[in-house]
């Protein structure tokens, strides 16, 4: 295996510069780091908390299919609510998301 050049050494200590950030994020409705780490000393990866619930996306989904199944206003009022406090913590440690939608927003079994 070759040695590590220079760029590779700046990409690996951005990526944990950034595991670091997560891990620091404490907020209810942000979901938790738990590690990070290099597969084979190549492949990048972050584990994160796993959240059993769907997303907004799928609860959306369900209630075009269903009717009966589609979230009233308090519902949706609290759900951006909660969604918007955890931009905020996100945003406080200096995150910017990038890919927000509904796909990407998750609720668990309480929403």
């Amino acid at each position: 295996m070759n040695e590590p050049d220079s760029f590779d050494l700046l990409l690996k200590e951005r990526f944990d510069r950034e595991a670091s950030v997560l891990a620091s994020i404490s907020d209810p409705n942000v979901v938790r780091y738990v590690a990070h780490g290099l597969e084979g000393g190549l492949t990048p990866w972050i584990a994160m908390e796993w959240i059993e619930g769907r997303t907004l996306e799928a609860v959306y989904r369900a209630g075009r299919e269903n009717p009966a199944q589609k979230p009233g206003p308090p519902e949706l009022t609290r759900w951006f609510a909660q969604a918007a406090g955890a931009l905020a913590a996100v945003h406080a440690a200096g995150v910017l998301h990038r890919d927000l939608k509904p796909g990407n927003i998750l609720l668990d079994r309480q929403g």
